[in-house]
């Protein structure tokens, strides 16, 4: 996995913290809205999945945010 899909990968993650944590819920609530475990949404939060997080646990998450996918990923250039 190159170093820009790292970075890519841990902005996404801390971004889907900032929103969970907007709306009040703890990781484990997370977890069971997607359907995963609470320690890899930690890995996806943290941005240590070294596999990277597929497509599909994105889509997840996002509709348990209740937002469009590209909500969730946008990245804003700094």
């Amino acid at each position: 996995m190159s170093v820009e899909t790292v970075l890519i990968q841990k902005k996404i993650g801390i971004r889907i913290a900032y929103i969970r944590k907007l709306r009040g819920w703890d990781q484990e609530q997370l977890a069971n809205e997607v359907g995963i475990t609470r320690s890899y949404i930690s890995k996806i939060e943290n941005g240590n999945d070294i596999n990277g997080v597929p497509m599909s646990i994105y889509l997840l998450i996002a509709d348990a945010f209740d937002m469009p996918l590209w909500k969730l990923v946008k990245i804003d250039d700094d």
